[in-house]
């Protein structure tokens, strides 16, 4: 059930003006205590920037706060990242936090500022699309 309600939450996350596609992961394996896939339906990539739909399993879960300061405890994540090939960096545009029983309680709906690419679905991305 859990991953339905994420799967869904990939089709509303980046919606489109066309008729939405089903979610295609495809697994990074783990990175930094975390499980990574990202949606190759989701990929834009014009070879300077790529922006995607990634998505990270926790285990175990893992806290955040949210903009409110209350603590929440996150067993997934569904992240739309750019990242810029040339410079380092990646804008986190949107993302969406679920708990154990998949219930959305982490919502971030509008871009970061620019971060420098050091680990995580950033570096991944990275080394994924951008030529070095």
């Amino acid at each position: 059930m859990k991953m339905g309600l994420i799967a869904s939450a990939a089709l509303l996350l980046l919606a489109a003006p066309a008729a939405a596609q089903s979610p295609n992961w495809v697994s990074w394996g783990e990175r930094d205590g975390q499980t990574l896939a990202y949606d190759t339906n989701s990929v834009n990539w014009n070879k300077v920037v790529v922006t995607v739909t990634v998505k990270a399993l926790f285990d175990p879960p893992t806290t955040r706060t949210t903009s409110l300061g209350a603590p929440v405890t996150l067993s997934a994540m569904l992240e739309s990242i750019s990242v810029h090939c040339t410079s380092g960096l990646f804008i986190e545009n949107r993302n969406v936090g679920y708990d154990a029983n998949g219930m959305a309680v982490f919502n971030t709906p509008t871009p970061s500022q620019a971060q420098p690419i050091t680990n995580g679905a950033p570096a991944a991305i990275k080394s994924q699309f951008c030529s070095n």
